[in-house]
């Protein structure tokens, strides 16, 4: 049927599957929700999707690490880890925010999981951690871990009280 056809072209192999298909100038990008189908993490998953904002990142973390931007970049476990879970809304209102302050920020995530080795490189061991890569007027990049409150306010806060 044109129903098998369908889920067989897009990979789903199980029932329910969750995607969001983004249509854009580029060819289109499809977002596999892999969570736990709670209405709220569903409506997370959309809306970052959606809005694009939060930047998956794998090996180009190194030239940002070593770049001149403003990054705050979340280091998470996948999907297995709720804390890493809850604070995918809070990225996504974060890098709302950052874009309409200015645009100065660029806020990122990295699935460890996906990514272990690279993040054992940067020396994360705990999850989630968050990283704010700045850089000095010297040049020399600093590197800072957060452990304040989870909330964009805060990390909007944090971030750019390292600039000074």
């Amino acid at each position: 049927s044109d129903g098998e056809r369908l889920c067989k072209a897009q990979g789903i192999k199980g029932f329910p599957t969750v995607q969001v298909h983004v249509h854009s100038k580029t060819p289109p990008k499809v977002h596999k929700f892999e969570g736990y189908r709670i209405p709220q993490h569903i409506k997370e998953f959309a809306l970052e999707s959606l809005t694009n904002a939060v930047v998956t990142l794998g090996e180009d973390l190194i030239s940002i690490s070593r770049g001149q931007e403003l990054w705050i970049v979340k280091f998470t476990a996948g999907n297995w880890c709720p804390p890493c879970v809850a604070l995918r809304s809070v990225f996504v209102q974060l890098s709302v925010d950052m874009a309409a302050a200015g645009g100065a920020w660029q806020v990122g995530t990295l699935d460890c999981d996906q990514n272990r080795k690279l993040c054992s490189n940067f020396g994360v061991r705990q999850f989630p951690t968050v990283i704010v890569y700045t850089r000095k007027p010297n040049m020399k990049r600093d590197i800072k871990v957060y452990n304040g409150p989870r909330t964009p306010q805060a990390l909007r806060q944090f971030a750019e009280s390292t600039l000074t």
